[in-house]
């Protein structure tokens, strides 16, 4: 079971189909139930159900 107040980011090796996680945070998020990348891919947006908030986090 994993832990319910993180993001995780993976990379994909689309041709062994393996997923490697290059990172995680708990700073800014609680609660996390949704989650969006904008559409020019530089912002991840994360709802925070638990403090009625909405966290962004640049993506790298």
């Amino acid at each position: 079971m994993g832990c319910r107040r993180t993001i995780t980011g993976y990379r994909i090796d689309r041709p062994a189909g393996i997923l490697s996680v290059i990172g995680h945070t708990s700073q800014g998020v609680s609660g996390p139930t949704n989650f969006v990348i904008d559409p020019s891919g530089r912002w991840l947006y994360v709802n925070n159900s638990t403090a009625d908030s909405v966290a962004q986090f640049a993506v790298l």
